[in-house]
């Protein structure tokens, strides 16, 4: 049973499927606690960083909040600093957006100008789900105002939310009719205008075990939350996983982060810039949970030419009489698109083509280059495109062509060839094209 301190008490009362996906390795540097005034004796969570390197971030148990100790838990906000660990002067005195309920940032605009808030400051109904927003004037912030989405309820004890950069989609934590566990991640997306959901999110992230604290990483397109299911460290670990199209559906089997992110003790509310500066709350040190500040490196695995051995030196044959000429190798690429993950089964036509010509001349190889649309991070679409070529390759293999006869490369969104700002040209772009060589 968790202590309840180190559960932020988010809220008073307290057929999609995962596609199978290999996730980029992520690293992290040890987590430090913040410099700075903080962390307290009192608990700290939900940390997120705005662009102006500024601090939001949740302060309970404190006498100085607005309701008391005991009473909600309130917006903080911390200068920032060059160092993305050290913060200055925090302060709960933000004008309106803090009251005797329980106040939190839980999603920034990507210019900074608009706050995402817990609450919808003056509901009566507690069994409502508050998402309210806030909009930077020259006066500072605005009376916080009610997102126009659809009214949800909840079982349980606790919430939380996060709400994209981009305004298009917001993740819950919370216990309802469908969960699997006490608290399961809920999606509410925006299409065409419409609110959708709430959806459980799809894939093996829900478990009969609780996961808490989702945050949107909207450069990398990563889902980061935290659960205490088997196979983690031993209390609330940080998993992690990916978008794997354009819909808010398709979503990867979870990762645990590796060491040092994540200890024995309670680790979650994990957020990151699009530096790489990355916080969470933890418990590691004491009975309350502290900020910390770690930095997260995707580590990208770039292609590497390989050099063929120089062959021994053979004598001179006898002159032979002079061959055929060798048919002309063709000049125009053959172009394979993908819907994302999959061959489309029309293109298997030209699958079938590049392995009739490599038959009909033995001589020739194939060299394949996997691209991509540019929707999300360079590493994650190097990833794409790598295992396009090699999905290809598979295919021409398993038609008899002898694989090293076959060179892949991949060049991710860097040479697309139609605009990436509409479906059908993203869909040009997901491609992997046959170059025949002698």
């Amino acid at each position: 049973m968790q202590k309840i301190a180190c559960w932020l008490v988010l809220g008073v009362l307290g057929s999609l499927h995962a596609q199978t996906t290999e996730l980029p390795q992520l690293e992290f540097t040890n987590p430090e606690p913040l410099e700075g005034a903080v962390n307290s004796g009192s608990e700290e969570q939900y940390p997120l960083v705005a662009p102006d390197k500024s601090l939001y971030f949740v302060r309970s148990f404190d006498a100085g909040n607005t309701g008391g100790k005991f009473s909600g838990h309130d917006i903080y906000l911390a200068t920032g600093t060059e160092n993305p660990k050290s913060f200055i002067t925090p302060s709960n005195k933000l004008g309106p957006l803090n009251n005797k309920g329980n106040n939190a940032v839980v999603g920034i605009s990507t210019d900074g100008n608009r706050l995402y808030l817990m609450n919808n400051y003056g509901a009566e109904d507690s069994k409502k789900i508050g998402i309210s927003f806030t909009d930077k004037g020259d006066e500072g912030w605005s009376e916080p105002k009610a997102m126009d989405i659809p009214a949800l309820s909840f079982k349980g004890q606790f919430y939380g939310i996060n709400v994209s950069s981009d305004g298009e989609a917001i993740f819950l934590s919370m216990e309802s009719d469908p969960t699997k566990g006490r608290e399961d991640i809920y999606i509410i997306y925006r299409e065409n205008n419409f609110w959708k959901g709430p959806y459980p999110v799809a894939g093996e992230i829900n478990s009969s075990h609780r996961e808490i604290s989702p945050y949107y990483d909207a450069t990398n397109g990563f889902l980061f939350f935290s659960s205490n299911r088997p196979g983690g460290m031993g209390d609330m670990d940080v998993y992690m996983a990916a978008k794997t199209g354009e819909s808010w559906t398709e979503w990867s089997e979870p990762v645990l982060m590796p060491n040092p992110l994540n200890t024995a003790s309670f680790d979650a509310y994990f957020s990151v810039n699009p530096e790489g500066a990355a916080y969470l709350a933890s418990n590691r040190n004491g009975k309350l949970s502290d900020i910390y500040h770690s930095t997260m490196t995707i580590v990208v695995e770039e292609p590497v030419a390989v050099n063929e051995p120089e062959p021994e030196p053979e004598p001179e044959p006898e002159p032979e009489p002079e061959p055929e000429p060798a048919a002309p190798v063709p000049s125009q690429a053959l172009v394979v698109h993908f819907d994302f993950e999959g061959v489309k089964p029309h293109e298997l036509e030209i699958i079938k083509s590049a392995v009739e010509q490599l038959k009909s001349n033995p001589t020739w190889k194939a060299v394949l280059t996997g691209h991509t649309d540019n929707l999300g991070s360079i590493a994650i679409n190097n990833m794409y495109s790598k295992r396009r070529a090699e999905r290809v390759k598979a295919k021409l293999v398993a038609e008899g062509i002898d694989a090293e006869r076959i060179t892949i490369e991949w060049k991710a969104y860097n040479e697309p060839i139609a605009p990436n700002n509409t479906k059908e040209g993203r869909a040009q772009n997901r491609r992997t094209e046959i170059k025949l060589v002698q």
